[in-house]
């Protein structure tokens, strides 16, 4: 009688990007610009995105540290005058 090889399921750290990006509600699209901008590394096996459990902490530790948030707009350098000034300045000129 031949024996028979079973593999045994191991659990290689590894997911699909997609799933992962399904799990937490965000669209391919978004992920793909994470990836574009570096917040995220993935590793492509035959065509196919993986992301690791090592750099979903990782990203997920840096997300909760502010990392990605954007940032609050600065005053703009030298003077702009807003709608209001605009119309009283123009007034004046009149």
């Amino acid at each position: 009688m031949k024996e028979l090889f079973v593999s045994t399921p191991c659990d290689s750290g590894l997911r699909t990007f997609g799933r992962y990006l399904h799990g937490i509600g965000v669209s391919r699209t978004t992920g793909w610009r994470w990836r574009a901008a570096g917040f995220l590394q993935t590793v492509v096996i035959a065509g196919r995105h993986y992301i690791s459990d090592e750099e979903i902490r990782r990203f997920e530790i840096r997300a909760a540290n502010g990392e990605f948030a954007a940032k609050s707009p600065t005053k703009p350098s030298g003077e702009q005058l807003n709608k209001a000034d605009t119309l009283t300045s123009y007034a004046q000129a009149q």
